[in-house]
């Protein structure tokens, strides 16, 4: 089950990684005002969920990729807790609201390795 659901989310993320990539100024909206309150709640469940499920796979996992993956499910799952105070969110937001389309770009690519590397690394274990 854990296998399946991060290969899911390895889709989810080189899927979103392409809309990112191709649609930075829709991305931006999300992180303007507007779009603030609803975008919170989906930001902090998703970085929950993300956090709490690279914790699972780095258990699955023998060695110091193990490890790596589980600092980095707690580091996630500490940040969810860092982001549920509304001032910690509001100034991710504004960060990224002002930043240009290059840097959406960027993490686009980011995201696209990660759900890529997501595929790789349980497709072959």
């Amino acid at each position: 089950m854990l296998k399946f659901a991060v290969i899911m989310l390895g889709w989810a993320y080189m899927i979103l990684a392409v809309w990112w990539f191709f649609r930075p100024k829709r991305i931006r909206k999300v992180f303007e005002r507007s779009f603030r309150k609803s975008a919170r709640l989906l930001f902090i469940t998703l970085t929950f969920a993300l956090g709490s499920l690279i914790f699972s796979a780095g258990k699955e996992i023998d060695g110091w990729v193990g490890t790596l993956l589980i600092v980095i499910g707690i580091v996630g799952l500490l940040k969810g807790l860092f982001f549920l105070s509304g001032k910690a969110t509001d100034k991710v937001f504004d960060w990224w609201a002002s930043q240009p389309d290059s840097t959406y770009r960027l993490a686009a690519v980011a995201m696209f390795i990660l759900g890529f590397l997501a595929q790789l690394l349980f497709k072959a274990g």
